[in-house]
């Protein structure tokens, strides 16, 4: 089964059951896991795509081999805050690389969990307005949905608006 990670994240590769019992495992290149002859080895921290093969010798010698590739993709890029007040510079929260998630979900709540702003797909980006004004100096709380089959869980933190 193929992996989709983000830049420096790990991945366990081989299913439920990579090799009979009783058979040799060997995984190349091994210079980048933690243990080559392991059944379900882990990557070290994955810094671009990389193509492994598992290798299988059964007891009685017949030989198989699989590819399993690791695919690095990109980051959310997400600012801790910005400055909406209207100069040019840093008026709007700038997610990077998001447009590499088209079906993504990005929501705002304010610290009583009140939902400030939605938008599918990030299109429109968030200017620190709500309900046409223009929302006080504070901490805010996000939540990033990549909506992918490979990443399913919540992206989660504080974004800071000052003025």
């Amino acid at each position: 089964e193929d992996h989709f990670v983000f830049e420096e994240d790990t991945a366990i590769l081989g299913g439920d059951e990579s090799a009979p019992s009783n058979s040799s495992t060997i995984w190349s290149p091994g210079i980048s896991l933690n243990d080559s002859i392991a059944t379900n080895p882990e990557t070290l921290p994955v810094f671009s795509s990389q193509a492994y093969v598992l290798n299988v010798i059964s007891e009685n010698g017949c030989l198989a081999a699989d590819t399993v590739e690791v695919s690095v993709i990109p980051q959310i890029g997400i600012p801790d805050g910005f400055t909406p007040n209207g100069d040019g510079m840093n008026d709007t929260w700038e997610l990077g690389n998001i447009a590499f998630y088209p079906s993504a979900s990005v929501t705002i709540f304010n610290r009583w969990g009140e939902e400030l702003f939605f938008n599918q797909g990030y299109t429109k980006i968030w200017d620190g307005m709500y309900q046409g004004n223009p929302l006080p100096i504070g901490t805010y709380y996000y939540v990033i949905r990549l909506n992918e089959p490979e990443f399913q869980s919540e992206i989660t933190g504080p974004v800071t608006i000052l003025r």
